[in-house]
C-alpha cells in the first residue's frame, strides 16, 4: 500500500508515499523530471508523486479526464483501469504515460494535462499477477510500446495504438523488459530462465 524510498548510500528509508489502498505493483520515474514518480496499484489507480514535497501526492490519472465527455458516459470515476494496474512507463520524451491494467487494456495519458488520450490499443492476452514491465521506445520516426503477451512481446505504434508485430523466442511467459537506448537493444526475461 505504501512506497518506501530508500537512501542508496545508507540503505535507510528516507520517505514513505501513502495513498494507495491496494498493493503497489509498479513504479516508474519520469525521464524529464527525476523527482516525479508514477505508481500503479491493485486499487485500479495510477498516482503521481513529487518526492521532494512533504505531502508528495500530486494527482491520480482518472479514466474520465478526457477532452470531451458526456455525463451519461461517465464510468470508473477516480480510477485509471477497471482492474489493477500492472505496468506503466513514461515515453522517452516524458510527454506521455502508458499503463497496462488487468482489464487487458493499455491506456495512454498526457503527462502534462493528465488527460486520457483515448488511443485505441487492442485488448491484450496477459495473465500477470504482479508487475508487468512495458517499455516505450523512440524508434526513428515512430514511437513504439513493447508489451509482454504470454511468451511473445507485442509492439504497438504509440500514435495509432495498432499492433505492429510480435517478437518470439521465449518458451514461457515473459515477465520483464529492459531497453538500452545507447545500443538500441531490447532485452527480455521469461519464466523459461532465458534472457534474450
Amino acid at each position: 500500500r505504501n512506497v518506501v524510498l530508500a537512501d542508496m548510500n545508507t540503505g535507510s528509508a528516507c520517505h514513505t508515499l501513502r495513498g494507495h489502498t491496494g498493493e503497489v505493483y509498479c513504479v516508474c520515474w519520469s525521464p524529464a523530471n527525476p523527482r516525479i514518480l508514477a505508481t500503479g496499484s491493485a486499487d485500479h489507480k495510477v498516482m503521481l508523486w513529487d518526492v521532494r514535497q512533504a505531502k508528495s501526492y500530486l494527482s491520480t490519472l482518472d479514466y474520465n479526464n478526457v477532452r470531451f465527455k458526456r455525463t451519461i458516459d461517465l464510468k470508473l470515476s477516480g480510477e485509471s483501469h477497471q482492474g489493477g494496474v500492472h505496468g506503466l512507463d513514461f515515453s522517452p520524451c516524458a510527454r506521455y504515460i502508458y499503463t497496462l491494467g488487468s482489464d487487458k487494456r493499455i491506456r495512454k495519458w498526457d503527462a502534462l494535462t493528465l488527460k486520457n488520450v483515448k488511443t485505441k490499443f487492442p485488448e491484450l492476452d496477459t495473465k500477470h499477477d504482479g508487475n508487468t514491465q512495458i517499455k516505450s521506445v523512440m524508434a526513428g520516426n515512430a514511437d513504439l510500446l513493447f508489451v509482454p503477451e504470454q511468451n511473445l512481446i507485442t509492439y504497438f505504434d504509440c500514435y495509432t495504438g495498432k499492433a505492429v508485430s510480435s517478437l518470439a523466442g521465449h518458451f514461457s511467459t515473459v515477465y520483464t523488459l529492459a531497453y538500452s537506448s545507447t545500443d538500441r537493444v531490447l532485452y527480455s526475461g521469461a519464466r523459461d530462465r532465458f534472457i534474450l
